[in-house]
């Protein structure tokens, strides 16, 4: 899609009589998207339109989410449709919190000067810490291996580990 949006999550399936869809998160802060004055839903073509979220509540693993407008029988067929949100319209995080968006795209470099190429993937992890991913490396988003994000010039610095490097395995 384009980069004004962010992906909050993949509908799976119809939840109940209401019109609730099960939504696979794409999104840390799925209970976010409560504030959202509305999300753009996408079809798998790419088509969207814009919708009022009534309601969000999580049912592990997924999350229950009521659209307005959506009956039952709407939602039997929205199964791989997608739910999209503006950054523009995300909320502000704490100083040292970050959107998994804002982190791809970073170089990674080691406070030992090794380059660790660019993050193409923040493997985002609700029950652990988020991993991120670059050609040559998988680097878990905990202190001791990140010492510094610094979004304004999209550099992460890690720790120089043996081994976290996938070519030194």
């Amino acid at each position: 899609m384009d980069n004004a949006s962010v992906l909050i999550g993949t509908i799976a399936a119809p939840f109940g009589v209401r019109g609730e869809v099960k939504v696979m998160a794409h999104f840390a802060r799925m209970p976010l998207i409560k504030s959202f004055t509305s999300l753009e839903l996408v079809s798998p073509d790419g088509v969207g339109a814009r919708v009022k979220v009534v309601s969000v509540r999580h049912h592990p693993p997924s999350w229950l989410v009521l659209l307005d407008g959506i009956d039952r029988n709407q939602a039997e067929h929205l199964h791989g449709y997608t739910l999209r949100a503006l950054k523009t319209e995300l909320p502000p995080l704490p100083e040292d919190e970050f959107y998994a968006f804002d982190i791809e795209g970073c170089q990674v470099v080691t406070d030992s000067g090794r380059d660790f190429g660019i993050v193409h993937t923040v493997h985002v992890n609700a029950n652990s810490n988020d991993v991120y991913e670059t050609d040559v490396a998988m680097i878990p988003a905990v202190e001791q291996f990140v010492l510094a994000v610094d979004i304004a010039q999209k550099v992460i610095t890690v720790r120089d580990v043996p081994g976290l490097r996938v070519d030194e395995l």
